[in-house]
């Protein structure tokens, strides 16, 4: 618990000025943490795939994550095909493991284009998206522990519980729509900020659930080990990359 602390502290301490100020330094953090991510993400079938496949995942990333939103369902589709086309070229690229890429690419992304949409209105924004998903993780994660009894989804997560989850989502909206309510109004409107900080902190615990299930099937306890006490750069962002997505579509059509 104390490692844990001590990252995540510093995490804090060395993304947060970092997400704030923004510019070079925000563009290089996304690059960094998308190729780290792909790696992460490739890395699942390593034992199986043809050694290229890494590399290809990396470009494949990029490829789809900087593609122009207005081309991107032309992306999926071609990702679609490509993979299917690897899947028949290569026996052990079987048709599980590219459902399985497909689903993180895109979830990856739309995340990356979240952030950097987000990033243009401003960096509040980021930091928006960010205390609903940590809050709320934070918030479950204590209330869980003094008051939680019964399980939430013991197949996925064992130590998660139903009283944890509610807490977690209660004290995640109102930190959000208090943040959001005094900071970001002028920007998102008192509409946007309502029904998000609502639902964001829910999504975001979703999302938890989500790259828990995947690693649960997987039989993996983390997707790296970059950061230490918290696994890789997917278990540091899963919740955040589910949250940025959902959130992303909302400004799309209400914005």
């Amino acid at each position: 618990m104390k490692q844990k602390v001590l990252t995540g502290t510093l995490l804090v301490g060395i993304l947060g000025p970092i997400l704030y100020f923004g510019g070079l330094a925000f563009d290089v953090l996304v690059i960094l943490f998308l190729f780290l991510g792909s790696l992460e993400i490739a890395d699942i079938y390593k034992k199986e795939w043809p050694s290229f496949m890494r590399w290809l995942v990396v470009i494949i990333t990029f490829g789809v994550a900087f593609a122009p939103i207005e081309y991107f369902m032309v992306t999926l589709v071609s990702l679609l095909i490509l993979l299917f086309t690897l899947s028949v070229l290569f026996e052990n690229i079987h048709f599980f493991s590219i459902t399985y890429l497909f689903v993180m690419l895109t979830i990856v992304a739309l995340a990356v284009k979240g952030f950097i949409y987000f990033e243009s209105l401003s960096s509040l924004v980021i930091f928006y998206v960010a205390v609903a998903t940590y809050m709320a993780d934070t918030a479950a994660y204590f209330v869980g522990v003094t008051m939680g009894k019964h399980k939430l989804a013991p197949r996925v997560s064992p130590n998660k519980t139903i009283e944890g989850a509610v807490g977690g989502w209660f004290f995640g909206s109102i930190a959000t729509f208090g943040f959001g309510y005094f900071m970001l109004m002028d920007i998102l409107g008192f509409n946007i900020i309502l029904l998000t900080s609502i639902l964001l902190p829910f999504v975001g615990m979703l999302g938890d659930l989500a790259f828990s299930l995947i690693k649960r099937h997987y039989q993996i306890k983390d997707f790296g080990s970059l950061f230490p006490a918290h696994g890789g750069v997917l278990d540091r962002i899963d919740s955040l990359l589910f949250a940025s997505v959902f959130f992303y579509s909302i400004l799309l059509v209400m914005l």
